[in-house]
């Protein structure tokens, strides 16, 4: 958002921004994981951390791009403990939403 805000002044365009419902809110349901319970961490797949620690249940998101997922989905895998659960979740909120454990 902070790049639209950015573009969006530098060409003098107002820009209104909406609040509505959030990836973060299904992707907690579909997965069943209460934030408020063991907290929560939300990562950015295009620039994880290093050490990427996975202490708490983790959202990786912008895992968006065959070339994103090829770069970043071992890292995750490689840091989890062996019993971890892992839930995979697509097109969240649209006709062809998809998820699996």
């Amino acid at each position: 958002m902070a790049l639209i805000r950015e573009a969006a002044a530098a060409a003098g365009i107002p820009v209104e921004v909406a609040p509505g419902e959030s990836f973060l809110d299904l992707a907690l349901d579909r997965a069943g994981v209460d934030p408020l319970e063991r907290g929560l961490q939300v990562l950015d797949g295009r620039s994880l951390p290093d050490p990427l620690l996975l202490h708490l249940p983790t959202v990786i998101a912008q895992v968006d791009t065959p070339v994103v997922l090829l770069r970043r989905a071992r890292r995750p895998a490689a840091a989890a403990a062996p019993e971890t659960s892992v839930t995979r979740l697509a097109d969240l909120g649209g006709p062809e939403s998809r998820w699996s454990a």
